[in-house]
């Protein structure tokens, strides 16, 4: 209700005269309110008292879970090719887990896809292991073709448009055979 408000724990709290943590509490029902808090936080929300006892609709996945444990698919792969590293260098998991500055309970669940790893802990998970970021999602997710031609970057760019002015066809078709030559294919 106070988030369809466009209302913060903080402002609440403040309105209610509580501390933000407790209105958190009350949010996640570790604790009960008394009926002379319900009365005021419903005041504030300019809602009624029995609206707080109306079930919620059902949260939204913030994404899509596709095995029936609650594992991410994604999470799973991700962790089976850092086990099969691991393993195929000798590492223990507490090993794993001193280099990468985590408990080897931590690499567990990385190992089972339980928990995600962040981007920073794979940087760091690729780097302790010797392998290439891509090694963690080779064949994961959609499949974008390559394209024919590289894209062109930087001081590249410039160069393709300073041959693109040069007035005279002759020599900007030397130039282009010059270019061909020194490329390798």
């Amino acid at each position: 209700m106070r988030y369809g408000k466009g209302m913060s724990q903080e402002e609440l709290a403040a309105q209610a005269g509580l501390y933000r943590t407790y209105v958190g509490h009350l949010e996640r029902e570790v604790h009960s309110p008394t009926v002379d808090m319900l009365e005021k936080l419903a005041e504030i929300l300019d809602v009624a008292p029995t609206d707080f006892f109306i079930d919620p609709p059902p949260p939204i996945p913030d994404r899509p879970r596709e095995n029936e444990d609650g594992r991410d698919p994604v999470d799973v792969i991700v962790g089976r090719r850092l086990c099969a590293l691991r393993q195929s260098l000798g590492l223990s998991q507490r090993k794993l887990g001193a280099l990468l500055g985590v408990s080897f309970q931590q690499i567990q669940k990385y190992e089972r896809g339980t928990n995600r790893m962040a981007v920073t802990m794979l940087v760091r998970a690729a780097a302790a292991l010797n392998a290439p970021m891509s090694f963690f999602f080779e064949g994961v997710g959609p499949q974008i073709d390559q394209p024919e031609q590289p894209l062109i970057h930087g001081s590249n760019m410039v160069i393709a448009q300073a041959l693109a002015k040069i007035e005279d066809r002759k020599v900007r078709a030397a130039f282009r055979t010059l270019i061909r030559a020194l490329a390798p294919e």
